[in-house]
């Protein structure tokens, strides 16, 4: 929408070629490498790969179903844009999913005198209309449309003192406050990993999700080793690593056994588990482990007794769960009934 927009208005001014100059160097860098490899690798129906986030034909519904579900809110309800309330349970460690009530006071005092303000006004109304359809119902989802209405007001706000602004006023100074002092706790907690590796460590264990876990599994690990991995913090495995979430959407033998045929040819050698990522043979574990590889785990490698622990965005919450991880070596023989015909 910002796109047409801008494009109308360079058009008015007589700076088309200006626009498509811009467009193309943008497409060129951003979109079509993107292009290049979703139609080398994955489907070569190019105007699918383009409208699609997903276009994996064995997991591309139901990962695009997921993408619309977001955390479950109800999607006309609107309360979860303002207030961070969850399936309808307040709870302050989602305040990061809204937009906040402080936003109503740009909202609430736009003057629709100037044109420019009328033009936005219409690209939110839709965007929201249309997010609201096929979008997320969260209130981060509508960061961006709030921005706009946010900067176009204060080019042009029609400012009316009144009670509930002087309200709002107050509430965004408390908010600013509170802002402050939570950068300010942050930068004094993360700054001594700067003078020292082992600081840099104990803050890593303290605050990066994954980070002792895959500590732990990179002294285990063998050289050379090629691991499947179900924690999403790859990043701090050491070894070649493949990520296993796709398995959250492989929802039928055949999209299982497509998934373990590709992977097989990437020779893997280890799987890492978490607690919960494993299928220990009971009922709850098979139902919520989505554990594709239960039939080609060979010998335990390594059993991490509270390697993990539980870590969240959120500064105020502190999380004291740990967990278990595992490290399995992995069997890819056909012979061995891990793929299953």
């Amino acid at each position: 929408m910002i796109w047409l927009l801008s494009t109308y208005e360079m058009k008015k001014k007589k700076l088309l070629l200006n626009s498509i100059s811009i467009c193309f160097l943008l497409f060129f860098f951003i979109v079509l490498p993107r292009e290049y490899y979703e139609y080398k690798n994955l489907s070569q129906n190019i105007i699918q790969n383009f409208f699609n986030p997903a276009i994996d034909s064995y997991i591309g519904e139901s990962f695009s179903s997921s993408l619309k579900h977001g955390p479950g809110n109800s999607r006309y309800s609107f309360y979860w844009l303002f207030f961070p309330i969850r399936q309808g349970v307040f709870s302050p460690s989602m305040i990061t999913e809204t937009v906040g009530i402080s936003v109503l006071i740009f909202i609430l005092n736009l003057s629709l005198v100037k044109i420019e303000v009328r033009k936005v006004a219409i690209i939110f109304c839709i965007y929201f209309i249309l997010a609201i359809k096929f979008g997320q119902p969260v209130g981060r989802f509508f960061i961006e449309p709030f921005m706009w209405a946010i900067f176009t007001s204060l080019l042009y706000l029609n400012y009316k003192k009144n009670f509930f602004l002087r309200a709002f006023e107050k509430i965004v100074v408390v908010n600013s406050i509170g802002i402050l002092l939570i950068l300010l706790m942050t930068v004094y907690n993360f700054i001594p990993g700067l003078f020292s590796i082992e600081n840099y460590k104990k803050i890593l264990r303290k605050n990066a999700d994954g980070y002792s876990v895959y500590e732990w599994a990179n002294e285990i690990l063998p050289e050379n080793s090629v691991l499947i991995t179900t924690h999403r913090a790859q990043a701090f495995s050491k070894n070649e690593f493949i990520s296993s979430d796709y398995r959250h959407y492989a929802t039928n033998q055949e999209s299982i056994n497509y998934f373990l045929n590709t992977i097989s040819k990437k020779k893997p050698t280890h799987i890492l588990y978490l607690d919960h990522t494993m299928n220990k043979g009971d009922a709850h574990s098979k139902m919520w482990s989505n554990d594709i590889f239960y039939s080609c785990r060979g010998e335990l490698l390594a059993h991490g007794k509270d390697i993990g622990r539980i870590v969240g965005r959120n500064p105020i919450n502190i999380y004291n769960e740990k967990y278990d991880a595992y490290i399995y070596k992995i069997d890819f023989d056909k012979n061995s009934n891990c793929i299953k015909e």
